[in-house]
């Protein structure tokens, strides 16, 4: 199967499972230690991808490396993009329906997740090619109507703590962001001009 066949399968099958109801009617309680599992998982998804971000930001891999890489991240195993729908269908499990923030800021996570692996996609299909490259690094930080360091992230945040308050013993993470914005909050960057 070619990388491209994969990267497509693979986010046909995010997108099939973000498609799904994403929270159930009795909510879960894992307990703290399987909350924190959840919560560090995530957190090391986010690092990875901010790693990939500040390194094709900076130029510093191109070509084949630069496919090689954000491949690894559209690969669902922990620790990559692709992980990140799956973390979020946890906690999000785990969030007390009352809790309004942190449903809401779930629902808007669930609405533009895909649209990073797709612009993973992008980059695995054109690594030579900058513009494309540059194009999809922005689209991850700007993506139409959900800026990554403006409000994902941030909503990240907001679920982890939700679930944490529902689960008692478990602790949140603050959630880091990449070079362009590393204490992610609104207005912490500005979308470059479309």
């Amino acid at each position: 199967m070619s990388v491209q066949a994969l990267a497509l399968t693979l986010l046909s099958i995010s997108a099939a499972t973000l498609a799904a109801p994403a929270r159930l009617t009795l909510r879960l309680s894992f307990g703290a230690a399987a909350t924190n599992d959840n919560i560090q998982g995530w957190q090391d998804d986010i690092s990875n991808v901010n790693g990939f971000l500040n390194t094709a930001a900076a130029g510093l891999l191109s070509g084949a490396q630069l496919a090689t890489t954000a491949t690894q991240l559209l690969l669902d195993i922990p620790g990559a993009a692709a992980d990140e729908p799956n973390c979020l269908i946890a906690l999000t499990g785990l969030l007390n329906p009352t809790d309004t923030t942190a449903v809401d800021a779930s629902d808007d996570l669930m609405a533009i997740i895909g649209g990073v692996l797709g612009n993973l996609t992008t980059i695995v299909d054109n690594p030579s090619d900058a513009a494309a490259i540059s194009s999809a690094v922005d689209q991850i930080n700007c993506l139409r109507y959900a800026n990554r360091c403006n409000f994902v992230l941030p909503d990240i945040d907001e679920v982890c703590a939700g679930a944490v308050a529902n689960n008692a013993g478990a602790t949140s993470a603050t959630t880091v962001g990449p070079l362009v914005c590393p204490v992610p909050a609104p207005g912490s960057f500005v979308c470059p001009a479309a």
